[in-house]
């Protein structure tokens, strides 16, 4: 309905308007159409770059997640690894010939069956 009102104003301006007016109208419709055709050009770009970078928001914050599980995970082994040395380092200073002496208490509780 809109096309039609703009055919009847322009059949109405073409037969009120002289020559020269009807130029420059025309010359003007002509630039706002191709600014019009221009302005549709670069929403369909700038949407598109949005819709790109929607996606690759979604990726880093996908690989964040990753990398904070990753992180946690890293943090437990260190930790692990840390306590193993230790166990290790304990274990290597010690006679190997000579038990701990919480295992010779144990083992003379163990022969005298009256020590409750």
């Amino acid at each position: 309905m809109s096309f039609q009102k703009t055919n009847r104003n322009s059949i109405i301006a073409s037969s009120t308007l002289s020559g020269p007016d009807l130029s420059k109208i025309l010359a003007v419709r002509e630039r706002m159409d191709r600014q019009c055709a221009q302005d549709l050009l670069s929403l369909k770009a700038s949407n598109k770059l949005v819709t790109t970078c929607r996606g690759l928001r979604r990726r880093v914050e996908h690989l964040e997640r990753l990398s904070r599980d990753h992180q946690g995970k890293l943090a437990d082994l260190c930790s692990d690894t840390r306590d193993i040395n230790k166990i290790l380092g304990i274990l290597s200073s010690r006679d190997f010939r000579r038990l701990p002496q919480k295992a010779i208490d144990d083992a003379k509780q163990a022969k005298n069956p009256w020590n409750l």
